[in-house]
């Protein structure tokens, strides 16, 4: 995805990662590659932070991202995704495939949401009606 050196782009990976987490972010280390994937931008690496602490921070307002909703570093991977977009380099056919990767994967974060909570819904039942 990019020309840089496999060091460099670590290097930069990192530092976007140290960054976030100063600036009061929190991200999931499962969800490193989107990480990597707005990190291996020709951006600053502040400018990128600063922009997904203000995605972050709307997306904090929006229906699902709630309390009871996804969780604060799973809302840091969507503005991340959100955010590399915009760094993207131009063009129909990438916005196209980055507007549909990044619904997507959103939508297959929830669904896998929603799964975990029926599955420990049914679980709390049954092991509820068992115990009786």
């Amino acid at each position: 995805m990019s020309d840089h050196l496999p060091e460099e782009k670590a290097d930069r990976l990192g530092a976007l990662y140290e960054e976030i987490r100063a600036a009061g972010g929190k991200f999931d280390r499962n969800d490193l590659a989107t990480l990597a994937a707005v990190s291996i931008t020709d951006a600053d690496i502040h400018a990128i932070c600063q922009d997904m602490m203000e995605v972050d921070t709307f997306l904090a307002t929006q229906k699902g991202y709630g309390m009871l909703g996804i969780t604060r570093s799973k809302r840091m991977a969507h503005a991340a995704m959100i955010v590399s977009n915009e760094y993207a380099p131009r063009g129909p056919v990438v916005d196209a495939a980055s507007v549909s990767s990044t619904i997507a994967m959103i939508a297959a974060q929830e669904a896998a949401m929603c799964a975990v909570i029926i599955s420990t819904s049914v679980s709390s039942a049954n092991t509820a009606a068992h115990s009786n």
